[in-house]
C-alpha cells in the first residue's frame, strides 16, 4: 500500500517561510495575482458544467463515450486541509439507466487522512486508505495549491525548459513530485502534472490543463480544467461558471463515525466458488464477475480475466485445480472494458494466449502490454512474458475431439469489440453484459443490449438452450428473447 506522509499540505503560509528557486514560478506568482494574495487564499469554491469520460467503459478502447456534467461544485479548504466534490452527470450513451448520477467524494486531512464517499442514501462511508492518499494530491493539482505548496518551507523547487516557450517548474516534498508548466509569454500556468499508477495503463502522467484565465477577487484563475491521462484519454473537461475565493465552503469534515471506521490492513483474498455448468464446463464464481472454464482434450480454455490481477490469478489457480493434468493455454476476452480485462496482464504472465476482438489489438499491443509498471510492479512486471495475441475479426473456431468452441464477434451499443462464445454440443452461449439476469427485487428492468445479442445469434444460425453470463446465473435462452422484446 502506498501511503505517503504529505507534510507540505500543512501549507505554512507565513510570508517569510519560503523562497522561490524558479524564475518561472516567480513569474507565474506575479501573473496570478502576487505572493501575498495567493498565500492568503484559505478556501476556493468552483462551480460549473462539462463532460466526463466513461473511463474504462468506452464503446471501443479509444472511443469518447461521455457523460454530460450538469452540475459541478468543488470546495477546497487549503487552510483546513479538506476538499469536497459534488458532481451530477447524465450518460450520453446507451445504458440500462439514463437517470442522472450524483457522485459525492471528499477528503478530510485536518488531523489524519480520511477519504470519504457519500452514497445515494446520503450516508457517508470511509474510502480506502489508498484512495485517501491519492486524494491528498488534489490540492496541488490546482495552480493555487501548487503555488502555496511551492512557497511553503521545505519545498524543493527547480525548473527546466519543457518545450518552445514553456518552462517546467518541478516541485518535490516528502517524496511526492509534481510539475507545473508555465507559458513564457503570459507567465500563466498551462498545466499541472503528476505521475500516478493505473492498473491498466501502468505509470501514467495525470495532467490538468488550465485555460480560460479570468480575474477573480484580485487573482487570475483558470475557468476551464481539462484532466487527462497523458494523450491517451481525456477524463474530464470542466467549464467553470463561478469561482469564489475565501467564501463559505460548508461542512467538509468527515463524520466522527466515518473517522472512527477501521479499515482492513490488507485487501481481502478473492472469493472463489466453482459451479458446474455442464460436464467439462465450470463457472469460477464467488464475486460479481465470473471466469468460465471449458475443458478440451488436451487443454483448458478460460473465458474472461476480470476485475483485478488478484481475482484473475485466483481464477486461473481454481481452473488448474479442476484438471491438474491439463494446461490452461487460452484466455478468451469478451471485451475490453476494464472490469472484464483487468486481469489480462496477469493471464499473460501465466503464459496464456489472449483471444480478443481485432478492434482491441491496437490498445493491447500499444498500451496495455508495453507500458511500464514501476510505481506498482504487477505480476507481469515481475515475471515478464511475451504477449501472444489471437485477434478475431468475425469468427474463430477451436475444433476438438471432446468439446468444440466457437467464438463470434457480437457488436452492440455496449461494446463494438465484443466476442461471444458458443459450445455447440452443449448448446451453451457464454456472453458478458449483453444480458444480465435481474435480481428477484428488480422492478421493470431494462435490457438495452439483449436485442443485439438475439440478432447476432439468429444471424449466426446458433441453437442456444442456455446462456451463461460473466455476471449472474445461467438462464434459459427464452429469458433473453423475452428481454429483447421489452
Amino acid at each position: 500500500m502506498r501511503v505517503v506522509a504529505y507534510a507540505f499540505l500543512a501549507l505554512a503560509i507565513a510570508a517569510d517561510t519560503a523562497r522561490a528557486q524558479s524564475p518561472a514560478l516567480d513569474a507565474a506568482v506575479r501573473a496570478m495575482g502576487g505572493r501575498e494574495r495567493l498565500l492568503a487564499v484559505r478556501t476556493l469554491v468552483l462551480e460549473g458544467t462539462g463532460e466526463t469520460l466513461n473511463f474504462g467503459q468506452n464503446h471501443t478502447p479509444f472511443a469518447e463515450s461521455r457523460f454530460e456534467v450538469t452540475a459541478y461544485r468543488r470546495a477546497y479548504d487549503f487552510a483546513g486541509k479538506r476538499w469536497f466534490q459534488d458532481l451530477t452527470r447524465v450518460p450520453r450513451f446507451t445504458t440500462a439507466s439514463a437517470a442522472p448520477q450524483r457522485l459525492r467524494i471528499g477528503l478530510d486531512a485536518a488531523t489524519d487522512t480520511v477519504g470519504y464517499n457519500i452514497g445515494a442514501n446520503d450516508v457517508m462511508a470511509r474510502a480506502t486508505a489508498q484512495l485517501a492518499a491519492d486524494r491528498l494530491h488534489e490540492f496541488i493539482l490546482h495552480p493555487v495549491g501548487f503555488v502555496q505548496a511551492a512557497l511553503a518551507a521545505g519545498a524543493e523547487v527547480s525548473e527546466e525548459s519543457a518545450a518552445a516557450g514553456v518552462r517546467r517548474v518541478r516541485l518535490s516534498r516528502a517524496g511526492a513530485r509534481y510539475s507545473m508548466f508555465v507559458d513564457s509569454a503570459t507567465s500563466l500556468p498551462v498545466r499541472t502534472e503528476r505521475l500516478v499508477y493505473q492498473s491498466m495503463l501502468g505509470d501514467v502522467a495525470l495532467v490538468t490543463e488550465l485555460g480560460d484565465w479570468r480575474p477573480v477577487s484580485g487573482l487570475q484563475l483558470p475557468m476551464r480544467l481539462t484532466q487527462k491521462y497523458e494523450n491517451l484519454f481525456t477524463l474530464a473537461d470542466l467549464r467553470l461558471s463561478a469561482a469564489q475565493v475565501n467564501g463559505a465552503t460548508g461542512n467538509l469534515a468527515a463524520t466522527d463515525s466515518v473517522r472512527a471506521a477501521v479499515l482492513p490492513s490488507a485487501p481481502a483474498a478473492p472469493a472463489i466458488v466453482v459451479d458446474t455448468i455442464a460436464p467439462g464446463v465450470w463457472a469460477v464464481a464467488g464475486q460479481s464477475h465470473h471466469t468460465i472454464v471449458i475443458e478440451q482434450a488436451d487443454q483448458l480454455v478460460l473465458v474472461e480475466a476480470p476485475q483485478t490481477e488478484a481475482r484473475t490469478l485466483a481464477a486461473i489457480d481454481a481452473a488448474r485445480a479442476l484438471r491438474p493434468d491439463k494446461p490452461a493455454t487460452l484466455l478468451i476476452n469478451t471485451h475490453h472494458h476494464f472490469d472484464h480485462a483487468g486481469g489480462i496482464r496477469a493471464a499473460i504472465a501465466q503464459g496464456l494466449t489472449i483471444v480478443t476482438h481485432d478492434a482491441n489489438r491496437d490498445f493491447y499491443e500499444r498500451v496495455l502490454f508495453p507500458r511500464r509498471h514501476s510505481i506498482q510492479q504487477d505480476r507481469l512486471a515481475q515475471n515478464p512474458k511475451p504477449m501472444r495475441l489471437m485477434p478475431v475479426t468475425d469468427r474463430w473456431v477451436r475444433p476438438d475431439s471432446v468439446r468444440r468452441i466457437e467464438v463470434y464477434a457480437a457488436p452492440s451499443d455496449h461494446a463494438g469489440s465484443m466476442l461471444i462464445v458458443y459450445l455447440p454440443a452443449e448448446r451453451i452461449l457464454v456472453q458478458a453484459d449483453l444480458y444480465n439476469p435481474p435480481g428477484p427485487t428488480a422492478v421493470n428492468p431494462v435490457f438495452p443490449f439483449a436485442k443485439a445479442l438475439v440478432e447476432t445469434v439468429g444471424r449466426r444460425g446458433l441453437t442456444v438452450d442456455r446462456v451463461v453470463g460473466i455476471h449472474g446465473r445461467p438462464v434459459p435462452w427464452s429469458d433473453v428473447v423475452a428481454a429483447s422484446q421489452r
